[in-house]
């Protein structure tokens, strides 16, 4: 990315009250494991090495869904029951593109 690593992102998103919910995965093609457990520590709930094959992206997914569904906290909806995919708009590089939306705007 130009103006910041996935990192920076990751760190901001953790600093930002409405961010910080979002569940995040990172996907690199870094194996430094030091990397991957300052990503962990910072918030990230997973992170997968390049190239990623979909049917670890489909039960990722499924996975924290499920993880997700179960949280009866006060706060309505968190991570990903929190968007809703409007529509599939391809293939790209490492997987499927689609387009979601917060279902609260």
């Amino acid at each position: 990315m130009p103006e910041m690593d996935g990192f920076e992102v990751l760190t901001q998103m953790q600093e930002n009250e409405r961010l910080k919910n979002i569940p995040v995965v990172v996907m690199s093609a870094n194996e430094s494991k030091d990397i991957i457990a300052d990503c962990l520590k910072q918030g990230a709930k997973d992170y997968l090495v390049k190239p990623v094959r979909m049917t670890t992206c489909k039960s990722l997914i499924t996975f924290m869904r499920k993880d997700h569904s179960n949280d009866h906290s006060d706060d309505e909806e968190k991570g990903l029951a929190r968007f809703e995919m409007l529509r599939h708009l391809g293939k790209g590089a490492a997987g499927m593109v689609n387009l979601i939306r917060n279902k609260k705007t």
